[in-house]
């Protein structure tokens, strides 16, 4: 299991198009991506070279975490990401199988910590996944400590996936609420999209 965090108003977006898109190969669209990353990450990102698989930068990569309540949700949360005003109620998981998509043919990259970090490894296939700190990935709190100064990268280990996931691979999207839930639903049937992937309330997911 793959997780992507989107606003509620990306996921539209997403709909729309049909697939997630990594950030430089969106379509020329009319449609509107509502930024709800720092730019200061966004640009390292940017200028961070894949130096496995199809290489590129990060960017050229849709990015996934294995697990909730990573670092990312809790900065909007708290609102440590300047420009952002919303809530968690505005955030949903897209869930995808990280198998499902390696069977369907799309390159990926591994990193068993924060791509941005120089102690993180990367591998172009899924044989870096046993290796992962799984406890550390499912576990609620993830701050460093003295004993553990490199939880926190651990934690965010992702999973790339190369140029766009196509929205027929996604198997859920999990939500904060029922009122969420049924905007969710809502979008399904305004945009009438074909496959329409169950969603799931689970607030322990959130903050």
């Amino acid at each position: 299991m793959v997780l992507r965090l989107l606003h509620l108003h990306n996921l539209e977006v997403c709909l729309k198009r049909g697939a997630l898109h990594a950030a430089r190969h969106a379509p020329n669209d009319d449609l509107v991506w509502l930024d709800t990353h720092r730019a200061d990450v966004q640009e390292k990102r940017d200028g961070k070279r894949v130096t496995v698989g199809t290489g590129g930068t990060l960017l050229d990569y849709v990015p996934f975490h294995f697990g909730p309540r990573s670092p990312m949700p809790y900065q909007l949360h708290t609102g440590y990401v300047p420009g952002f005003t919303g809530g968690q109620e505005e955030l949903v998981y897209v869930v995808a199988s990280a198998e499902s998509i390696v069977e369907a043919g799309h390159a990926i990259v591994v990193f068993d910590g924060h791509a941005l970090s120089s102690l993180s490894r990367s591998c172009h296939d899924l044989s870096a996944l046993p290796s992962l700190d799984w406890e550390t990935i499912a576990a609620e709190r993830w701050n460093n400590t003295s004993d553990d100064p490199d939880r926190q990268r651990r934690k965010q280990a992702e999973f790339l996936v190369h140029r766009a996931l196509p929205w027929s691979l996604v198997r859920g999207v999990v939500v904060l609420n029922a009122l969420v839930e049924n905007r969710v639903r809502g979008l399904y049937s305004s945009v009438g999209c074909v496959h329409q992937p169950e969603v799931v309330v689970r607030p322990h997911w959130y903050y």
